[in-house]
């Protein structure tokens, strides 16, 4: 969240959000928060993903997002 902390937060918007954040739970062991949101210049309801992890976490959650991606 700031670069004396040891802590990083995902926020990730995708229609695909539910097979993303299935994936961060069980590849990463993180919870993952599903937040409803809207697009201001659309006007189209979407859902945000966000996960709090550790620094050292990070390229772990990058890895599964791209695997995940690749998939779709």
């Amino acid at each position: 969240i700031n670069g004396v902390r040891q802590s990083v937060q995902f926020f990730i918007f995708s229609k695909e959000y539910e097979q993303i954040a299935t994936r961060i739970n069980i590849e990463v062991h993180r919870g993952v928060t599903i937040l409803e949101g809207m697009g201001w210049y659309s006007k189209e309801p979407v859902k945000v993903i966000t996960v709090i992890a550790r620094k050292n976490e990070s390229i772990k959650i990058k890895k599964e997002l791209k695997k995940c991606l690749e998939q779709i």
